[in-house]
């Protein structure tokens, strides 16, 4: 019995641990803090209620109805869950552009599995546009940010690979005319400009030559 009760202390503590996090808008951590007042008490209706209210905020409706409905099973007298539920019954045009949100993150993330990045980010930005406070989604998007910021610097570092592999074929060209007899002054000329974009043509059109070779082997290996 005393067990039960320094577990109920303990469950009521984490729930206002929670309850304070929510009002810094700190809601992961006050989930966190939640999930482990539930764990200690399962019958702590408070917690299991401003769990469903914060599952609502970032857009887990269904989360927080099954959390509504479990605390209403635990204690129906004067419960605020029935008053949740009430009002989110009267919000059909809500649950219905919910749903659509909803829908919308699923096919984005069914996007982003078969690598159609660009859809992903249309249809995560309608999803945001719909529920704005729509956590899921706004994840999704930033990571797709994060992404393309990656793609960004990989781009930037293969033209600098390229431009260092232009200037050895440059050097090593020059190194060729200066043995023929050519002057600095030559080689600075128009002339040299000439021979500096042609060394760069040549290197993209052999690094295209390996890329398309090296994809075609890895595809081979993959069907075999």
């Amino acid at each position: 019995m005393k067990k039960n009760r320094r577990l109920e202390q303990i469950s009521n503590g984490y729930y206002n641990l929670g309850l304070s996090l929510a009002k810094e808008r700190n809601l992961s951590s006050a989930l966190n803090a939640l999930s482990i007042s539930l764990g200690l008490n399962k019958k702590n209706t408070d917690a299991r209620n401003l769990y469903g209210l914060i599952q609502f905020e970032m857009g887990e409706e269904t989360k927080a109805l099954i959390s509504w409905v479990i605390s209403i099973n635990i204690n129906p007298i004067n419960n605020p869950a029935q008053n949740y539920l009430q009002k989110l019954r009267n919000k059909s045009a809500y649950l219905e552009k919910s749903q659509d949100a909803i829908s919308k993150y699923n096919k984005a993330i069914s996007q982003i599995k078969t690598v159609n990045y660009d859809m992903a980010r249309i249809t995560l930005k309608q999803a945001v546009d719909i529920r704005p406070h729509f956590v899921k989604a706004m994840l999704a998007l930033a990571l797709l940010d994060i992404r393309e910021g990656n793609q960004f610097m990989k781009t930037i570092i293969k033209e600098l690979l390229y431009l260092f592999l232009i200037l050895i074929v440059q050097m090593l060209v020059f190194m060729y005319f200066i043995k023929r007899g050519w002057t600095i002054e030559e080689l600075v000329s128009d002339d040299a400009f000439i021979i500096f974009w042609r060394a760069y043509a040549v290197c993209r059109i052999f690094v295209h030559i390996i890329r398309i070779k090296y994809g075609k082997n890895k595809k081979d290996k993959k069907v075999q």
